[in-house]
């Protein structure tokens, strides 16, 4: 959406521009034959659709962004949306009652959470593609229960020969 506000900008801002008033007053003096006076100069009959155009590119492309923003914000503070609505609740309440509340999934730091989220090994830039990894550590808090990585988990269960894929998790 942003490449198609970005190709229909140029037409955008020449329609109040002194050369397609010209073209214009042209076209309908001369008839519809009438060469371009300047590259991306619309005719009368395109103004229209290239301002719907730009702007409905323009808004969902700013929509799009601001989307993929609070998805950063929820990676940063190791949240999912429905947590951030129950976290937001939860924290509103403390307030109320003069107490400070902390997320119990988050870290501390903005690094942190998003290597907890989407891992450690990896650059930044692979957050953007798919992945079949196993994630590093519970994506659950324990209480009382140190912040182990899977690999450190599973030691216990294979030295009991059990795969740690069959054996359930109770919280």
């Amino acid at each position: 959406m942003l490449y198609g506000a970005i190709v229909l900008l140029k037409p955008f801002m020449l329609i109040k521009s002194d050369t397609c008033r010209k073209q214009w007053k042209l076209s309908k003096t001369v008839g519809h034959n009438v060469p371009r006076l300047q590259p991306f100069c619309p005719y009368i009959e395109e103004k229209f659709l290239i301002t719907m155009s730009f702007l409905l590119c323009a808004a969902v492309g700013a929509a799009v962004m601001m989307l993929a923003g609070f998805h950063v914000y929820l990676a940063c503070t190791a949240q999912t949306t429905i947590e951030y609505h129950g976290n937001w609740a939860n924290k509103r309440r403390a307030m109320q009652q003069g107490q400070k509340w902390k997320n119990p999934y988050s870290l501390g730091s903005k690094a942190a959470n998003w290597q907890f989220v989407y891992g450690s090994k990896l650059p930044w830039y692979s957050a953007l593609l798919p992945s079949k990894r196993r994630p590093e550590f519970l994506p659950i808090p324990i209480p009382g229960y140190e912040r182990k990585s899977l690999q450190e988990q599973e030691q216990p269960l294979l030295q009991q020969g059990k795969n740690a894929n069959d054996v359930e998790m109770v919280v």
